[in-house]
């Protein structure tokens, strides 16, 4: 691990916007695809809410990839913003991720 640095990861909402705009689908459309309400679905794009196994197979059939993907997509995400959240708490930012990592077990983290 030593040498990786802390990058963002992909929010699951940007990926769904980019999939609705590569094919010239609205929020609404989607909703409907997958038998979701709208507002339910925005939550979800906005990072209101995270992306369930249940959605996951849902979106996976609307954009034709697999149910792991958009798992995967939202675990690295929570787990972004995790690291971040607590890099950021401990003045930690722009460090290398085994630095973090170094430290957080030294501190009992």
């Amino acid at each position: 691990m030593t040498g990786d640095w802390v990058v963002a990861a992909v929010a699951p909402g940007d990926r769904i916007r980019a999939e609705l705009k590569a094919r010239g689908w609205t929020q609404r459309d989607l909703a409907e695809i997958t038998g979701q309400r709208p507002d339910y679905l925005n939550r979800i794009i906005v990072g209101k809410v995270g992306i369930s196994p249940a959605m996951a197979t849902r979106l996976a059939a609307a954009f034709g990839t697999s149910a792991e993907f958009w798992l995967n997509l939202q675990n690295a995400y929570r787990l972004w913003r995790i690291g971040n959240r607590a890099a950021a708490g401990w003045g930690l930012t722009g460090l290398p991720i085994s630095g973090i990592l170094t430290l957080a077990s030294k501190m009992g983290v």
